[in-house]
């Protein structure tokens, strides 16, 4: 479920490979970034309106990964761009299910 700017600042994703991935209690997103983009994530259950940062700064890491606190299915968004303390662009979202 990425959007058209994901691939516009080069990324690729690496894992997961599907839109929705089970684990035991921590969501991990690994990308190739080659542009070195800046990137950062946010978890929420799904549906609701208010979530929270994986990161406390945005990477030009290949990995980001968020603690999930409680058992449930959970929307992780990904954000990036050129500048880490400007507007990061919405460049998708995935799915964990946290058993």
């Amino acid at each position: 479920m990425m959007r058209p700017g994901f691939f516009a600042h080069g990324l690729s994703l690496v894992t997961p490979n599907r839109s929705q991935t089970d684990t035991p209690g921590t969501a991990i997103v690994e990308v190739r970034n080659p542009q070195q983009q800046w990137l950062t994530a946010s978890y929420a259950h799904k549906g609701a309106s208010h979530s929270e940062r994986c990161t406390d700064q945005a990477t030009v890491g290949p990995e980001i990964t968020g603690a999930l606190p409680t058992s449930g299915t959970y929307e992780v968004r990904l954000f990036g761009g050129n500048d880490p303390f400007g507007s990061l662009d919405y460049l998708g979202q995935l799915e964990f299910n946290r058993r």
